[in-house]
């Protein structure tokens, strides 16, 4: 009998041992994890430790990759996770990816791309530390600067430095997307734990009722750009995706009953309109609305009722009342402000008189404007306005220039951006403590996107300058 022998390919052994040699290795650090740590979850703690190990040197080697999980994290719903693990989270994530991304800059060489609207957050942020000096809760004006500073980092410094081609664009837009889909799960859960009556407010988790809706609006670009991303074979199943999700989030802001959030759908359903890669989703969210009304009235009984301002209420929710208090506040410190952060401190002798507030240790202005002008004086507020100033100009200057060139495509990220901005902004003016909103700076972020995202060299991109050779549109580049 003749016995053939089966010669492995070498890489083959290769890697059965190494295999082998990480198997030995974790098996020991198991053993040894006792001796380290007594407890009978010790072997768990190694394993997890090195699985983060991994991760963590994927991102090294993929650093968007650890933008897209900071992403995720910060746009979990509230109450998900309790309140000190989701902040800590939210933190460490983004100083996470941060590291990540200046170890790729350091070793890689990478340029740095600084955007004007993160040149002047980072002035803002400059002179609101200064105003630590007369701020009188010193710990919370700390915690202003912290919060600014890492909506910088996240959003107007990783996004711009990672966010560069249109995978990179397409895998940003999937996390908010996933960050969409668990806010809908979240309600469902809601509403089979606790139920839903008609005319009461919707509390998903501990999600402020203002939130839900403005949370949906954002992540909802997520679901429409995957939509809009897909070829013609599948365009059938994207557009019934789409449906849904339009569907749940405008049943979820009308069980919340959030004014400011239904206004902000129909200004954004409005200006799809204007364009022709959303015309449909325009046409489609008022065909959904039209049969949510007739065949699920209930659902709106309670936006009904605090659209037509009931006793003692007015359209606004009684914030003029906070506006003009915020105002004698503005006037008694016109140049300074009273410190980042400090508004809502100092706002409760200001608005004692007109609403009987004194009992409350504080109270929001509920407009960013007034509340950035409150807390850092006339310098504060004109460094702050130019961020989204510098971000439009940038937005609508790239797009007059591809629309000149005739190159269409960006033309539905156009779109898109531009119907979420208008509507989020509507909501935005009158919100309680977004001056530093994760949505906001996450808007701000994809408004500049433009001027710093690769355009690959293509033949099919219409138009007679659509095949123009990659371009890294204008930007600040260090290194």
């Amino acid at each position: 009998m003749e016995f053939v022998r089966v010669v492995q390919p070498r890489s083959f052994l290769a890697s059965q041992a190494g295999l082998t040699a990480l198997a030995v290795a974790l098996s020991c650090a198991a053993a040894a994890s006792y001796a380290v740590y007594q407890s009978p979850f010790a072997p768990l703690l190694v394993g997890l430790g090195l699985c983060g190990a991994a991760v963590l040197a994927s991102w090294v080697r993929r650093p968007v990759w650890a933008l897209y999980a900071a992403i995720a994290a910060v746009f979990l719903p509230a109450g998900i996770l309790p309140a000190s693990w989701q902040s800590d989270l939210n933190r460490g994530m983004t100083v996470v990816a941060c590291g990540v991304w200046l170890i790729a800059v350091i070793v890689q060489r990478r340029p740095v791309i600084v955007t004007g609207a993160a040149r002047w957050m980072l002035v803002f942020i400059g002179w609101a530390a200064f105003t630590l000096f007369w701020a009188d809760d010193v710990s919370a004006a700390w915690i202003g600067i912290q919060a600014y500073a890492l909506r910088l980092l996240l959003c107007l410094l990783l996004i711009a430095n990672l966010v560069r081609t249109r995978d990179q664009l397409d895998g940003l837009m999937a996390t908010l997307a996933l960050c969409g889909w668990v806010l809908i799960a979240a309600c469902a859960a809601s509403l089979v734990a606790e139920g839903y009556a008609p005319g009461s407010r919707l509390q998903i988790l501990s999600m402020n009722e203002n939130q839900a809706g403005v949370l949906a609006l954002m992540t909802m670009m997520g679901v429409l750009w995957q939509a809009m991303r897909v070829d013609q074979a599948h365009r059938m199943a994207a557009v019934l995706v789409g449906s849904l999700f339009i569907s749940l989030a405008l049943l979820v802001t009308a069980a919340t009953g959030s004014r400011g959030s239904a206004i902000s759908f129909v200004v954004t359903f409005a200006v799809f309109w204007l364009w022709q890669p959303t015309r449909i989703w325009g046409k489609l969210g008022l065909v959904i609305l039209l049969v949510a009304v007739l065949v699920a009235p209930f659902v709106f009984t309670t936006l009904a009722a605090r659209f037509a301002v009931e006793r003692g209420d007015t359209l606004l929710g009684r914030r003029e009342d906070l506006w003009l208090a915020a105002w004698r506040m503005i006037l008694d410190h016109p140049w300074t402000g009273v410190g980042i952060f400090n508004a809502p401190q100092a706002m409760v002798r200001y608005v004692e008189a007109t609403r009987g507030v004194g009992q409350f240790e504080s109270v929001a202005i509920h407009n960013p404007v007034l509340t950035i002008w409150a807390e850092t004086g006339l310098p504060g507020l004109l460094l702050y306005m130019a961020v989204p100033v510098s971000a439009t100009a940038t937005f609508v200057h790239h797009w007059l220039r591809d629309k000149r060139a005739g190159d269409r495509r960006l033309t539905p990220y156009y779109a898109l951006i531009a119907a979420i901005a208008a509507g989020y902004l509507v909501s935005w003016i009158k919100g309680g403590g977004v001056e530093a909103d994760r949505a906001y700076f996450l808007l701000l972020a994809l408004l500049t996107l433009p001027s710093h995202l690769v355009l690959e060299r293509r033949s099919d991109a219409g138009g007679e300058g659509g095949g123009s050779s990659p371009r890294v549109r204008e930007g600040w580049l260090i290194w």
